[in-house]
């Protein structure tokens, strides 16, 4: 009897694993799944911030740190991410769809290959070179800053290897539509850089950059596992000669010039961010953390769970199919995306002080973090659409056009952010950012609905409409509810301490929630029916 047992918790065990590391799914629930990782990611981050807020506060060694990830950063994003993201997954896929897997096999391997030597040696030259890579990063930080920089960015120069690595791997993962342990990954990278967190007040700031190394680590393993588990069969090859790697290979091209331009991008605003006040590259970029928790939850959780629907509903001339995945997703993130704004907007300064106000973070950070974070929402809806629709492009083979995109927008970021961070300071990077982002989407838009004309149809103008006025009108009750609870609660709980902001901040959203699923349920929106119906049945919903 005791044997049957165990051997049937084996057997459940053993089938919780399997589930765990091959779970395939539709559209929507991939995106359910990838939204709740997104978020529990999101999440690890906040606190991961809270405790680099706190420990350290924004100020030089956490200056250091943040324009430390700067090389790692350019290293994966251009070497690797621009062939992943873009070229990898369409090849690969078209492969799985073609029913050759030995072919995609051992172009996956090629590319695997090919990528651990490049991401060595480039990264083992930086190396070498990181002392004299830190003044063209920040040009304003002092010399001891420098010498940290360096140093975090030698220790840091482990994460792009792995992460390549990893990125692979979790590609391998997303051509297969198989998403838990994919999505699981960015929750153990955060792990890591929590555990480096938690010591590094005490024992110095290098166990921050050894605690990102460890977290890169750990995601890679995870989707090493999950990839092999797909039957993938990994085997060291560098016949680059192959047909599917030279097609990657020049569709990748335009992309990784895109991915350039994204870390150019990011390097100019370190660049001008180290010539401001002591702080103000820190108090960036944790605006910036708090802005992409929406971002990521509800922008890439869609983009990442479309994308390889619509690769092959392109590779297989299924135009229909195609327009309507992209149609229905925009439509999605727009219905998320747009009361979020708003949201975000009003109780900017509630989420500040809830999530960093402790420690050495003071009231000077919350206000300047608060007014960035202001700023940066506006563009909310921008930053959710940008990876859909470059996703979009990429599908159909066009990688040059969202690059070029790109490269208008970076250079509208440059142009506004030295004028506007001169008489701003940081709160002109995010102005910038916010500005570029908004023209990015838009010139996006604009270019794939000459090719996919659907993508305009009225419908669609009609369901934006709709959710704007009910966006505003949510706005409005939370806008109310703030003012509410600081009139009813201000003679016997004081204005200033956590538990204030939470309760108007629990309060406002919960009365700008229903106010917000109220209207769009009477005007009949599809999207608020679909997520009372998952709120009701949150397994049995497939859409």
């Amino acid at each position: 009897m005791v044997k049957q047992t165990v051997s049937q918790l084996n057997r459940q065990a053993k089938g919780a694993i399997r589930k765990f590391f091959g779970f395939s799914t539709s559209v929507g629930g991939a995106a359910a799944i990838l939204g709740v990782a997104y978020f529990a990611s999101r999440l690890l981050a906040l606190v991961r911030d809270r405790l680099l807020a706190t420990g350290f506060g924004p100020g030089p060694e956490l200056d250091a740190y943040f324009a430390a990830f700067r090389i790692p950063d350019f290293i994966f994003n251009v070497l690797i991410f621009g062939a992943i993201s873009s070229a990898f997954i369409p090849v690969f896929a078209g492969y799985l769809a073609n029913k050759k897997k030995e072919t995609a096999d051992k172009v996956g391997s090629v590319v695997l290959t090919a990528g651990i030597i490049l991401l060595i040696g480039v990264a083992g030259v930086a190396f070498v070179f990181a002392p004299e890579l830190a003044p063209f990063i920040a040009p304003g930080f002092t010399d001891a800053q420098l010498k940290e920089v360096a140093e975090l960015t030698r220790i840091m120069l482990l994460s792009p290897i792995f992460f390549g690595i990893g990125g692979i791997f979790g590609s391998v993962l997303h051509s297969h539509q198989r998403f838990v342990a994919y999505s699981v990954a960015p929750l153990l990278y955060n792990l890591g850089i929590i555990a480096g967190a938690l010591v590094a007040p005490e024992l110095g700031v290098k166990y921050l950059a050894w605690g990102v190394a460890a977290g890169a680590f750990l995601q890679m393993c995870i989707q090493v596992v999950a990839g092999l588990r797909t039957g993938f069969r990994f085997r060291p090859n560098l016949s680059i000669r192959h047909p599917g790697v030279r097609r990657i290979f020049w569709l990748m091209i335009p992309t990784t010039i895109g991915a350039a331009i994204l870390q150019i991008n990011f390097l100019v605003e370190t660049v001008i961010a180290s010539t401001l006040q002591a702080g103000s590259l820190a108090q960036f970029w944790l605006a910036t953390s708090l802005s992409m928790v929406p971002v990521s939850v509800v922008g890439a959780a869609f983009a990442t769970a479309v994308f390889p629907v619509l690769a092959k509903a392109a590779s297989t001339h299924q135009t229909s199919l195609y327009v309507e995945n992209l149609v229905t997703v925009i439509r999605k993130i727009l219905f998320v995306i747009i009361p979020v704004s708003i949201a975000v907007m009003l109780l900017r300064a509630q989420i500040v002080r809830l999530v960093y106000g402790a420690g050495n973070f003071d009231f000077d950070d919350t206000r300047y973090v608060t007014s960035i974070l202001g700023i940066l929402a506006v563009s909310l809806f921008a930053q959710a659409l940008v990876p859909l629709l470059s996703k979009a492009f990429y599908a159909i083979r066009n990688t040059r056009t969202p690059v070029i995109i790109a490269g208008v927008a970076m250079l509208v970021n440059v142009a506004v952010a030295i004028p506007a961070s001169h008489y701003l300071g940081v709160v002109g990077l995010a102005l910038a950012f916010s500005l570029a982002s908004i023209v990015q989407v838009a010139l996006l838009f604009f270019f794939l609905s000459s090719k996919v004309p659907a993508v305009e149809d009225r419908a669609m103008l009609s369901a934006i409409t709709r959710i704007t006025f009910a966006s505003l009108a949510s706005g409005a009750a939370i806008y109310g509810t703030l003012y509410g609870v600081a009139y009813l609660i201000e003679d016997i709980q004081s204005t200033q301490t956590v538990a204030f902001f939470a309760i108007q901040t629990v309060l406002a959203g919960l009365v700008g929630s229903g106010v917000y699923l109220m209207l769009t349920t009477a005007m009949k929106l599809p999207e608020a029916r679909l997520l009372l119906v998952r709120a009701r049945h949150p397994l049995d919903a497939d859409d």
